[in-house]
């Protein structure tokens, strides 16, 4: 293909007109980011506000919507959660009454194969760390959330082929380094003690 000699000035024409654009859209971007890089502050501010807005909203709408409760919450390391359900089964979850640490310090959960065992160590996990944000808790009015130093949990298989550690060895590395770091306070979460 050569090009015309008629239609060399008009696609010139289009090049230096592209290129004005280009120059032009580069002017606008900077003096925009310059405006906004003056209001830095007053946007960073907003932005807070906005996302505190949006988390109280969001807590608000979650409470009202599938009836979670904010817990008491208590001093002693205890807790006590009434018709608790897991949040990411919902409605579908059987509810559970669990509790731990008012007269008695260790609780054992027994039952069949897919009996909620785990499912109940994780609601408890879950319903915790999320009092502990201040945020309401899948459960009934009457529930209390107690003082923990920290929790830890060893739920499910973390066996490693890199690290040559079989089901059993896994778990009793993951409990020793929770035992070490253990206190009065503690609350730990553990599913299937001895498995493997």
């Amino acid at each position: 293909y050569m090009e015309p000699h008629a239609l060399v000035p008009i696609n010139n024409k289009i090049a230096m007109l592209m290129e004005d654009e280009r120059h032009e859209e580069r002017r606008i971007c900077q003096k925009l980011t310059e405006m906004l890089l003056a209001r830095e502050k007053a946007i960073l501010k907003a932005q807070d506000l906005v996302s505190q807005i949006d988390l109280m909203w969001g807590i608000y709408n979650i409470t009202r919507a599938y009836h979670w409760t904010l817990p008491e919450i208590v001093q002693k390391s205890n807790f006590y959660l009434v018709s608790a359900r897991h949040p990411l089964l919902g409605s579908q979850a059987v509810p559970i009454d669990i509790h731990c640490g008012k007269s008695f310090k260790a609780l054992v959960i027994t039952g069949p194969n897919t009996g909620g065992k785990t499912v109940a160590l994780k609601t408890v996990g879950v319903c915790v760390y999320l009092a502990w944000c201040g945020l309401p808790i899948p459960v009934k009015e009457g529930s209390t959330i107690g003082y923990f130093s920290c929790l830890e949990a060893d739920i499910g298989d973390e066996q490693s082929i890199e690290q040559s550690l079989s089901t059993f060895s896994s778990h009793v590395k993951r409990i020793i380094e929770m035992l070490n770091q253990a206190d009065k306070y503690s609350l730990f979460l553990i599913d299937e003690l001895g498995a493997g």
